[in-house]
């Protein structure tokens, strides 16, 4: 049930809308949890990030990419990336920098997630910038998608005990 790198879909690049991105990658988990929509896996992955964690990715987004974000708090944005479609089964966020334009692409299909980066870089420092940030990308979106499998799931078992009637103990 760890999420694992995986090919991009057709599907992805399509809905991501990004011409010629240098830069690609998709990981996919297989959850336990289903009935989710693509919106609250996307904002689960980041907004419910340990706040550490989520503290420096916005950091490394604002500093070293330079990435112009939304204020957290507007509904139109997930952790600062602009929504620019949502449905059901797929959320395509966006930003953008003098460096760099990104997208990000959840899909969910039943149990399934599918988290997919398409970067475009800009110039040559965006070049050198995002190898640098390519590493810790891959690092970090498994661990992220990881951790919301596990509270998304938790959270599930929870409200399923409560409603059995069943209580955990202390």
């Amino acid at each position: 049930m760890d999420a694992r790198r995986t090919d991009v879909s057709e599907t992805a690049r399509s809905l991501g809308g990004l011409d010629s991105p240098s830069y690609t990658y998709a990981c996919a988990i297989d959850t336990a949890v289903t009935g989710a929509s693509a919106e609250e896996w996307a904002r689960a992955t980041f907004e419910e990030a340990p706040t550490a964690v989520r503290l420096v990715i916005v950091s490394g987004w604002r500093l070293a990419l330079r990435l112009r974000l939304l204020p957290r708090t507007s509904p139109s944005s997930v952790l600062g990336w602009r929504i620019l479609s949502s449905t059901p089964p797929a959320i395509v966020l966006a930003t953008d920098s003098p460096l760099l334009t990104a997208r990000l692409v959840v899909q969910v299909d039943g149990a399934r997630v599918v988290h997919t980066t398409l970067v475009r870089t800009e110039r040559r420092l965006g070049r050198v910038v995002w190898a640098a940030a390519t590493p810790i990308h891959q690092l970090t979106i498994p661990f992220l998608l990881n951790h919301a499998a596990a509270e998304r799931r938790r959270v599930a078992e929870d409200a399923g005990t409560r409603r059995s009637g069943v209580r955990a103990s202390s």
